[in-house]
């Protein structure tokens, strides 16, 4: 059980370790604007295809593997737009072992079995890992959206900073060129469909994530499937996503209560599994 729980953690764990260096190095370098009307009509097709709810909810099966080890899980996630996302590991029965709930200034941790938990705020987070959390790039992520880092959505002005490169076969390349020390990639089929996001930090991290098997959701594209993976150094984290039964406009997710029975302890368990990916 003890595995489980620790699954739930890395599987959300290893994407936020992956967006600590986004926005640390934001102001190096300039931004360089969309050089053609046919490359910022491929970045407004892409805006336009992608979801716009207010809130989402899912079943979904975790499977992480790391050092040769392979765990898989069941559990929900829950999100609601530019406020919380919250994922809950539930593998036997659907009770509920462990949570894991972001919001835009705080991460919370919950281990049901030991009835304890880590609270810590995302400016001590960030300063722990040496680099900035980013709330609004996770959600884009799971959102399978573009993304400028640090805004909860990409507007009019921010669309210029999209370079594209339009392959043979209708696949579109994208590129945010907004920082030498972070480099952000896109890719986009013939249908406008983002099959694709990948950041890279100065050789330090490398974070892929890729989107698969989609089903219509509110009448546009949503994937069903999302494989990630992490290279810190020479560790790879490799982790897999899929999501059935998914909702939404119908979740309210207020923040999370825990009654006197819950001890609170100390960050530093967390940051251990964080620095062991």
């Amino acid at each position: 059980m003890k595995k489980t729980i620790r699954l739930g953690i890395v599987c959300c764990m290893g994407i936020l370790l992956g967006l600590t260096a986004c926005r640390s190095a934001k102001q190096a370098g300039t931004s360089v604007g969309v050089q053609t009307e046919a490359e910022s009509k491929v970045v407004e097709n892409i805006v336009r295809c992608s979801p716009s709810f207010a809130s989402f909810s899912a079943k979904a099966r975790l499977t992480a593997s790391l050092g040769g080890k392979e765990l898989s899980v069941n559990g929900t996630l829950k999100m609601v737009r530019d406020q919380r996302i919250q994922l809950s590991v539930a593998p036997l029965l659907g009770i509920e072992v462990a949570r894991i709930e972001l919001s835009r200034d705080s991460l919370l941790v919950v281990d049901r079995l030991k009835r304890e938990y880590v609270c810590i705020s995302l400016p001590a987070l960030s300063e722990r890992v040496g680099g900035e959390v980013d709330f609004y790039t996770l959600q884009a992520m799971l959102c399978h959206q573009l993304y400028v880092p640090g805004k909860s959505g990409v507007d009019e002005k921010d669309k210029r900073q999209f370079t594209v490169e339009t392959q043979a076969d209708g696949t579109s390349l994208v590129r945010l060129r907004q920082t030498r020390a972070v480099s952000y990639n896109f890719t986009a089929d013939a249908r406008y469909f983002l099959t694709r996001t990948a950041l890279e930090t100065m050789g330090t991290y490398a974070l892929d994530c890729t989107y698969a098997s989609p089903q219509t959701l509110d009448g546009v594209a949503f994937p069903t499937q999302m494989d990630i993976r992490l290279k810190k150094g020479e560790k790879t984290l490799q982790a897999r996503m899929v999501l059935s039964k998914m909702e939404t406009g119908r979740t309210e997710l207020a923040p999370t209560e825990l009654s006197k029975k819950y001890t609170q302890v100390s960050a530093d368990q967390l940051l251990q599994i964080l620095s062991g990916l």
